[in-house]
């Protein structure tokens, strides 16, 4: 069994730790650390000793005992500061950061962006696979009546579009099962439009109203359709009419 060494104010001083090492019993002074460190920093070895006075001073605001070398404590010496505040240098909104010079937004638009000038170009996989992931997605009515109401509405879906609530995509669905899903003027399927441009084939109308949303007025076509016959409305509009 190990013989234990205790220190030698262990009987005098309730806050001793109690025991020491060998080396410190036989060759050092026998004290434990917590003993050692206030004989050390007793009277005049303690390194705010002047004039005899050892003792530490109140704050002068809150009357906290602190280290005699200071006027205030942290708390007190905090709040008497006044930090000015720190304005971004761009919109003058106020930031908080040490070294920020703008804020988030402004070190993140123009020249300042890190994708300035870089065009993010999509290679074909990748749109095959977002134009896969996006079939069939349809906003539902709940979700329109808040994208109203978020855009200054009342709520009621397509009440502020140039297209009525009624050319939707169950109408469109028709158009273009009615049409075989071809376009009337390429021959295109809708596979062959989905493989190309990685969208469904465009319904067009006829006359040109957006508001006549009949059956008749409407017609399968290809989006570079669409948009070519955009020139010219007289003579589409009676070809179109010819053919339906």
């Amino acid at each position: 069994m190990t013989q234990k060494y205790l220190c030698k104010n262990h009987n005098n001083n309730t806050n001793c730790r109690g025991e020491v090492c060998y080396n410190t019993y036989h060759y050092g002074g026998g004290l434990c650390k917590s003993c050692a460190t206030k004989k050390r920093t007793k009277g005049k070895n303690n390194p705010n000793y002047i004039d005899g006075r050892t003792s530490a001073q109140k704050c002068i605001g809150c009357g906290k005992t602190i280290d005699m070398r200071c006027e205030y404590c942290w708390d007190c010496f905090q709040n008497s500061i006044k930090v000015p505040k720190k304005l971004c240098m761009d919109c003058g909104k106020e930031i908080k950061g040490y070294k920020a010079k703008r804020c988030h937004s402004c070190a993140n638009s123009g020249q300042l962006n890190s994708m300035f000038g870089k065009h993010c170009i999509h290679t074909e996989e990748t749109k095959k696979i977002i134009s896969q992931k996006n079939l069939g997605n349809y906003h539902t009515k709940e979700t329109r009546k808040k994208i109203s109401l978020g855009h200054g509405g009342t709520g009621i879906p397509y009440e502020n579009a140039d297209y009525p609530e009624k050319f939707n995509s169950e109408l469109k669905y028709k158009i273009r099962k009615r049409d075989n899903f071809t376009c009337q003027m390429s021959g295109i399927t809708e596979t062959e439009h989905l493989k190309k441009y990685g969208k469904k084939l465009d319904v067009h109308h006829i006359d040109y109203d957006k508001q006549n949303c009949k059956k008749d007025n409407l017609i399968t076509l290809t989006h570079l359709w669409n948009i070519k016959v955009n020139g010219n409305r007289k003579y589409w509009t009676k070809y179109f009419k010819g053919i339906i």
